[in-house]
């Protein structure tokens, strides 16, 4: 049986694949198939790269994990270039906890391990796929 996860800050509903930030410790390695990660902004910057590991050790072997962050360049540039106003730059980094970049995540996961499968960019968002190597 496939195994699906989403990792929220916060739950809203008692869904089976929705799973705190705090509990995430309690999945047992190497047994989800699919993880979606869109809070990594939410994780103080000192706890990222441990928070990382932690959700590269849930996927299972050809399982895969999919981080969706905040496109820090794109969203500085459109400041720059004058196509987003202040306020609204400064609504996209209010309240985040952290900045993540690809650069960053790239530092916490073996490519001996993972392959990279997806790299999306959605309005001012990127979507990274990885997939656990069968080794």
């Amino acid at each position: 049986m496939k195994r699906n996860l989403t990792i929220t800050t916060n739950i809203t509903d008692n869904s089976q694949n929705k799973i705190s930030i705090q509990d995430l410790p309690s999945v047992v390695n190497h047994s989800v198939d699919l993880i979606f990660c869109d809070i990594l902004e939410n994780i103080e910057e000192k706890n990222i790269g441990q928070f990382i590991q932690n959700v590269l050790m849930k996927a299972r072997p050809s399982g895969y994990i999919v981080f969706k962050f905040l496109d820090v360049k794109k969203i500085c540039n459109d400041f720059i270039q004058n196509s987003i106003s202040n306020s609204d730059f400064i609504e996209y980094f209010n309240k985040k906890q952290g900045i993540v970049t690809l650069d960053l995540l790239y530092t916490f996961f073996d490519t001996k391990q993972f392959d990279i499968t997806k790299l999306e960019k959605d309005k001012d968002y990127i979507s990274l796929t990885i997939n656990r190597k069968i080794v």
